[in-house]
């Protein structure tokens, strides 16, 4: 599936039932593994998408990278 991730165009693949795992979004773009993936919804809204999480996609969904956030210390 086409999906927009920090400003490229790239094919990700999916799962038969439309799902996407986050590390394919990451090996699609070449995003460091230590770096998280936020989905830019629809509405405007950001929403961090865990490692591990799968996500059901839709054609051009927009995807960034961010540093890992820590609380305290």
């Amino acid at each position: 599936m086409l999906c927009m991730i920090n400003g490229k165009e790239l094919d990700v693949p999916t799962r038969d039932d439309g799902t996407i795992d986050v590390d394919a979004i990451k090996k699609a773009a070449g995003i460091s593994p230590d770096r998280l993936v936020i989905r830019q919804n629809r509405d405007g809204s950001n929403q961090v998408v865990n490692p591990g999480d799968e996500i059901c996609a839709r054609p051009g969904d927009h995807y960034m990278d961010g540093p890992i956030h820590k609380n305290g210390g």
